[in-house]
């Protein structure tokens, strides 16, 4: 199944990405010091699917990470693309986990964000094998495949290697091969 953009619905550009590297990582993939080149190769690629697409029919979906989730979603927002944010775990404790650790430009941009749109928290299925950014991935790729006559891209801010664990952008693309969605690589080993 190949979700094209010849679909009649709506078209959804689920995003996964590195987060920001925190001080110190042992091997860099997303230094701090990229995110201006990283912001500006998103909304390159946003703008290249509203000219192959047209904005009225585009959704964004993504989680509210430090980096790339939010560099996405702020595009979203710049380009006026409804988007979704999808958390693993309520509010504060996502942010706890995922976006603080960025700082607190990341914590407010976050919160502007969560104000701004829509968001989903993921009802973490406890009999589940897989963890809570599994299931998260899971379900932002399966909310965008349900849709009848939905078109589906997968960007992903990305280095092209294993994660820190598992859930991370690795999953999402071998998610999204399996679901035959387009896959767009932004690849962060360009911005090092």
């Amino acid at each position: 199944m190949n979700r094209a953009a010849d679909t009649e619905g709506p078209y959804y550009i689920v995003f996964s990405g590195h987060r920001i590297d925190t001080p110190g990582r042992s091997k860099p993939r997303f230094p701090a010091t990229t995110e201006s080149a990283a912001a500006e190769m998103i909304d390159a690629a946003l703008q290249a699917e509203i000219e192959r697409i047209g904005s009225e029919r585009l959704q964004g979906i993504a989680s509210g990470a430090n980096g790339g989730d939010i560099l996405f979603l702020e595009a979203c927002a710049a380009h006026g693309i409804p988007a979704t944010i999808c958390l693993a775990l309520p509010k504060d404790e996502f942010v706890a986990a995922s976006v603080a650790d960025g700082g607190d430009d990341w914590v407010e941009r976050f919160g502007r964000l969560y104000e701004q749109m829509p968001v989903q928290v993921l009802e973490h299925d406890e009999a589940s094998s897989m963890n809570v950014y599994q299931q998260t991935n899971l379900l932002m790729l399966e909310d965008a495949l349900s849709e009848d006559g939905a078109g589906v891209t997968v960007m992903v801010l990305w280095d092209g290697g294993a994660g820190d664990g598992a859930g991370g952008t690795m999953d999402m693309v071998q998610r999204a091969d399996k679901a035959g969605a387009r896959v767009i690589h932004l690849d962060t080993n360009d911005l090092l």
